[in-house]
C-alpha cells in the first residue's frame, strides 16, 4: 500500500505566503527588508521615529533582552549584586530589610518557582504572583512588581534598539489574538 500526499485531498490554495498564518514568518520577511540600504531609516520615517543614532541601531527578532541580560549576569556577579538591581529597580518600601535578609528569604519573599533558592538570587521571570501576593501588600507596589516581573517573559517579535536605549518594539499579529497578564492568578 503506498500513501497519497495529503495535497492531494487537501490542495494548496497558493505559495504558502498566502495562507501562512504564523507571524514569525512576516516578521522573517520585515527584517530581511529592514537589513537592506536604506530601508531602516524610510520604515523609522513612515512610523513618525526618528532617533538621532538610528544608523547604528540593531534589528532583533524574538528579543529577550531582560531574560538574557539576567542569564548573562548570572553567570557572572555574585548574589548581592542581582539582588542590588532588583531592589534598585522596584525600590520596596522594606527594601533595607530584602537587602539583609537571607538568599532563601529574599528568594521567597518574590514566591520564586518551582521552589525558592538558598543560595542564588532567582529571575524574577520566575516568581509567582500568587505567592508574593501573600508578602506584599501595598497595592502599588505589588502593580510594579507584577510589570517587573512580566517585563522578564516579554518577547517582541521585532525590536529595533539604538545605542542611545531608544526601543521600537514589534509584537506581530497575524491569525492570533492578543495576550494579557495576568493569566490566571488575581489579587484579592
Amino acid at each position: 500500500m503506498t500513501s497519497v500526499p495529503i495535497t492531494r485531498s487537501l490542495p494548496a490554495p497558493g505559495p504558502f505566503w498566502t495562507f501562512n498564518r504564523e507571524e514569525r514568518n512576516a516578521v522573517a520577511v520585515l527584517f530581511g527588508l529592514l537589513a537592506r540600504p536604506g530601508n531602516l531609516d524610510t520604515f523609522a520615517r513612515l512610523l513618525n521615529w526618528h532617533p538621532d543614532d538610528l544608523a547604528d541601531a540593531e534589528v532583533s527578532v524574538e528579543w529577550t533582552f531582560l531574560r538574557d541580560l539576567w542569564n548573562h549576569h548570572s553567570r557572572r556577579v555574585q548574589p548581592a549584586a542581582l539582588r542590588t538591581a532588583i531592589l534598585d529597580a522596584l525600590q520596596p518600601e522594606n527594601a533595607t530589610d530584602l537587602a539583609a535578609c537571607s538568599t532563601l528569604e529574599f528568594n521567597t519573599h518574590f514566591g520564586a518557582v518551582p521552589r525558592p533558592s538558598a543560595t542564588y538570587v532567582q529571575s524574577p521571570s520566575n516568581w509567582s504572583v500568587a505567592r508574593f501576593d501573600i508578602t506584599i501588600g501595598d497595592d502599588d507596589e505589588f502593580r510594579k512588581t507584577c510589570q517587573f516581573k512580566w517585563a522578564f517573559n516579554v518577547k517582541p517579535d521585532l525590536v529595533i534598539q539604538t545605542p542611545s536605549g531608544k526601543l521600537l518594539c514589534i509584537e506581530a499579529k497575524w491569525d492570533s489574538g492578543e495576550g494579557s497578564y495576568p493569566a490566571s492568578e488575581k489579587r484579592r
